[in-house]
């Protein structure tokens, strides 16, 4: 079984290692949890720390979606307590101190969990956590070093300031400034905090870490639900396909999607096309649902089988090698294939509307505005004049030469394995058998005259 933790300033990878053996991630940002399911495929997800402002904290709904995929997820000490005391009726599992106590109020402030840290590893603390403060100062009135009064005061005063500066130097002058304390007290106080120290959100993580340790040894791995969600939701849609960070590198934090698409606009020689192509392409899917286009599982695997052929994945492991090098799980591969097959179903009823008019003028016009027509044009040109000097001999050829072996002969000089899927392509243009023979025979012209011309181009240079 696979663990993915995101944790940060409450305890460090180093020091959660020797407990568990996982993949540590930085502090979970929103899209990182979904993040987190398509690059490590995990059985179990960890949540101690989450980021907080300026960055979008880890959000309610993709720690719903890992539920929904069968990930069991855990949460404790920091921003994994408060998200697993709102969502443990759906499924997460809260562990420690700190999530009981969230569990147990009706509202809470999400500053009682939250600090100010580094934003690079080793996420050194830069503020306290008010649950850490409020468990420090019930042990110093435990051992008679403060009393109820005072106690009630201080946890005020650490309450006034805000999370970001919310250190013990700072609670104690507030205090001092107010009043309450003398400098010397303060000093003393000061002293008596780091003996006393309670850092709760750690112990918490500790046990989180022992907790998922637990399930890895004694759970099953729970299969994956339905990693391709059909939600209309836009915003988990925009936290899945632009902010889900990606990487190469588990100890980087990676590049958001957005990110990665904005450089290729930038730094792409033909990012114009490829975005027209895109934006096409998604209008013709919005065209077949409103079309109510409908494919069978016959029609996906086809796509898929002519896929695998053109992009040579001819086992699993290629194909698995091909997801991971576009990020892709099996299911997402899965829904591009049936958009694949909803595009032919398109074709098919194209071609119905065009009727006699075929592919004829479109794809002129796409060759035209890509800037290849004239060369494809006087390429077929010079093909036909070639035909033309023999024009009775290759039209017996086309009457009496059976298809099946022009076919063969073709196919042996095009590129591997274009045979396999030779038929698709000729099905979608509607090529009929007697055209389809005559083209076979122009290529076979070409072929020859081109290896005439090289070989009488070599054959002095041979003599000498």
């Amino acid at each position: 079984m696979k663990c993915v933790i995101f944790t940060g300033p409450t305890i460090r990878k180093e020091e959660a290692l020797p407990l568990l053996e996982a993949v540590y991630l930085p502090p979970a940002r929103q899209g990182d949890v979904i993040g987190a399911i398509f690059r490590h495929m995990p059985d179990i997800i960890g949540i101690i720390d989450g980021a907080s402002y300026p960055e979008l904290e880890v959000w309610h709904r993709e720690i719903l979606y890992a539920l929904e995929n069968g990930v069991a997820v855990f949460g404790s000490s920091s921003t994994g307590a408060l998200r697993a005391a709102e969502l443990d009726i759906h499924g997460m599992q809260g562990v420690g101190r700190i999530y009981e106590e969230i569990r147990g109020r009706e509202t809470v402030d999400a500053d009682e969990v939250t600090c100010l840290h580094e934003d690079r590893s080793p996420f050194r603390r830069l503020s306290e956590p008010m649950v850490n403060i409020r468990a420090t100062l019930g042990e110093m009135r435990g051992k008679d070093l403060i009393d109820d009064r005072l106690l009630h005061q201080l946890l005020g005063t650490a309450k006034s300031i805000h999370y970001t500066k919310r250190t013990w130097q700072a609670i104690f002058d507030k205090a001092g400034s107010e009043g309450a304390l003398t400098a010397e007290k303060v000093r003393e106080l000061l002293r008596r905090s780091a003996s006393c120290n309670v850092d709760l959100a750690r112990s918490d993580a500790i046990l989180l870490l022992k907790a998922v340790r637990k399930a890895m040894e004694t759970g099953r791995r729970a299969p994956y639900g339905k990693i391709v969600d059909r939600s209309d939701n836009i915003v988990f849609h925009v936290a899945k396909y632009r902010d889900r960070a990606i990487s190469r590198d588990d100890d980087l934090e990676g590049s958001p999607l957005f990110s990665i698409v904005d450089y290729i606009l930038l730094t792409h020689p033909a990012a114009d096309e490829l975005a027209v192509r895109a934006k096409n392409r998604f209008l013709a899917g919005i065209l077949a649902d409103m079309l109510h286009v409908e494919v069978s599982g016959a029609d996906i695997d086809k796509e898929t089988e002519t896929f695998r052929i053109r992009h040579s994945l001819r086992d699993d492991e290629s194909l698995g090698d091909w997801l991971a090098g576009n990020d892709l799980v099996h299911e997402e591969f899965m829904r591009l294939m049936e958009q694949n097959a909803k595009m032919r179903a398109l074709h098919n009823w194209l071609r119905t509307r065009l009727a006699q008019r075929k592919f004829t003028r479109v794809l002129l016009d796409e060759l035209m505005l890509t800037n290849q027509y004239s060369g494809w044009a006087g390429k077929a040109l010079l093909a036909e004049r070639l035909f033309q000097r023999q024009r009775g001999q290759n039209e017996e050829i086309c009457r009496n030469e059976p298809l099946e072996k022009m076919l063969r002969e073709h196919l042996t000089e095009s590129p591997r394995e274009w045979h396999r899927i030779f038929w698709n392509v000729v099905d979608g243009v509607e090529i009929t058998e007697p055209l389809l023979k005559y083209q076979l025979v122009k290529a076979r012209i070409e072929r020859e005259a081109l290896e005439s011309a090289i070989f009488e181009h070599l054959a002095p240079a041979a003599e000498q």
